[in-house]
């Protein structure tokens, strides 16, 4: 489930949109023989905006993959024009449960995410995506991987006809 808010900030020349949102995604209780975790059906995409279901680019979609994990994200999004925005996200990753995928850890602080990201819209036939995201583990993400960060270079097309 999640909860979110979105405001669109008044008087500035370009359309500016501040959003929060907590999601939360259950976690296995290894102490149970029941798996009590999250699992998606179809780990889908772009349902209704870029970070709608993926938490974050990094730590959220290469690491916690929708699973075991409270995520608290805000962003904030001009549009420069109808077709072109700019986004800046951040994302507080932390573990449903004190486990990664069955190996506990003593601390269920995950990650720290910023991203941003470009996008380029004409009507609904064509998008364009480009951004840039880094996270940064915390006491439970450097448990299971060390205290390298982790970074993702990314570019997105979509074309509808």
């Amino acid at each position: 489930w999640y909860i979110e808010a979105a405001f669109t900030v008044p008087r500035l020349p370009w359309t500016t949109i501040l959003t929060y949102r907590f999601a939360h995604f259950s976690g296995d209780e290894l102490e149970t023989p029941d798996n009590e975790g999250y699992r998606s059906m179809i780990y889908g995409f772009y349902a209704r905006e870029w970070d709608t279901f993926y938490q974050g680019e990094s730590a959220g979609e290469y690491h916690l993959f929708n699973s075991n994990q409270n995520t608290q994200f805000v962003k904030l999004r001009t549009f420069a024009t109808p077709q072109w925005s700019l986004t800046l996200y951040y994302f507080q990753h932390d573990l449903d449960e004190a486990q990664y995928f069955g190996t506990p850890v003593a601390s269920r602080d995950w990650a720290d995410e910023i991203n941003f990201g470009v996008e380029y819209f004409k009507g609904h036939e064509v998008y364009l995506y480009a951004g840039i995201a880094w996270s940064s583990p915390n006491a439970g993400a450097r448990e299971i991987f060390g205290n390298d960060d982790f970074t993702v270079v990314q570019t997105w097309m979509s074309f509808h006809f």
